[in-house]
């Protein structure tokens, strides 16, 4: 008898000791992860249809690189040296390629933001946008707001496709 009461006893003791480090670990383990810093920071999202029935992968439709990030909250992330990539769904090439040295990217709001300079080539290289003090791109509807001090470049190609 005396051995069942000690053993239930330690048993308690042992649940209220876990109980204990779980209250203690959760709220210090979410401010932990707010100082997680990595190297080369890549999101990759890709098109919801795959390539073809007999290749189930799908393409990629978005890249975003960096070359450090620290994550500020389980959803956004500070990205220095940023690269953000859009693919067609044919995979060939790149419609849009944005550089930032310094971005925010909210994986809920599904967005890229920043306070700087960002530098934008589109279409191979027949659109580029300079922005100095502030972009937002809306990855979900793909819309890119570039805005203050803006300076856009429209290739000849562009204006007269048939004169190359």
């Amino acid at each position: 008898m005396m051995l069942r009461a000690r053993s239930s006893s330690i048993a308690a003791a042992v649940l209220a000791a876990l109980g204990l480090i779980l209250l203690i670990w959760f709220p210090l383990h979410a401010q932990l992860t707010r100082r997680i810093k990595t190297s080369n920071f890549t999101w990759p999202e890709y098109y919801d249809q795959p390539i073809s029935a007999t290749n189930p992968t799908n393409r990629l439709k978005l890249l975003l690189r960096g070359a450090q990030a620290q994550y500020l909250s389980n959803d956004v992330v500070a990205i220095t040296t940023a690269r953000l990539e859009h693919y067609p769904p044919s995979g060939r090439g790149t419609n849009l390629l944005a550089l930032s040295p310094f971005c925010h990217f909210d994986s809920d709001a599904h967005t890229v933001t920043g306070t700087g300079r960002v530098d934008i080539a589109a279409d191979d290289g027949k659109i580029a946008v300079q922005g100095h003090t502030g972009f937002r791109f809306d990855m979900t509807n793909y819309v890119l707001d570039v805005s203050n001090r803006t300076r856009t470049v429209l290739r000849r190609t562009l204006m007269n496709p048939t004169n190359r």
